[in-house]
């Protein structure tokens, strides 16, 4: 097989050449596009959710923090969440795992945020 692949290269140079110069050609014209980062961001994808409530500065972590931490620690892929209430502010982060991709932490947390919302709101 090898045999025969070096054979046919030796035989028709010209083919061999012009395909050589068709791929350079490519990678030049791709090599603009590549996205090279002098220094690349290692930090995990986070999503963060800062929720207002100004009258219920008491009653915030028990009412708004603590029913988002619960349904999002089920969150696919997440490493890390930490929350912060002060002064009527919540202030929840979730990290999910570098592999997912951006719009991914996104898109899991208002699949499983939204109900929430809307069952806080109801109440």
């Amino acid at each position: 097989m090898l045999e025969r692949l070096v054979a046919f290269a030796l035989a028709q140079r010209l083919f061999v050449a012009f395909g050589v110069l068709l791929l350079v050609g490519a990678g030049l014209v791709m090599l603009p596009a590549l996205p090279i980062d002098a220094f690349p961001d290692v930090s995990p994808v986070q999503v963060k959710v800062i929720m207002k409530a100004p009258g219920l500065t008491p009653e915030v972590e028990q009412r708004i923090t603590v029913p988002i931490e619960l349904e999002l620690l089920g969150l696919p892929n997440k490493k890390i969440l930490r929350s912060t209430t002060k002064y009527a502010l919540a202030d929840i982060i979730a990290a999910v795992a570098a592999l997912a991709a951006a719009g991914y932490g996104y898109t899991q947390l208002g699949k499983t945020f939204m109900p929430t919302i809307r069952r806080m709101a109801r109440s």
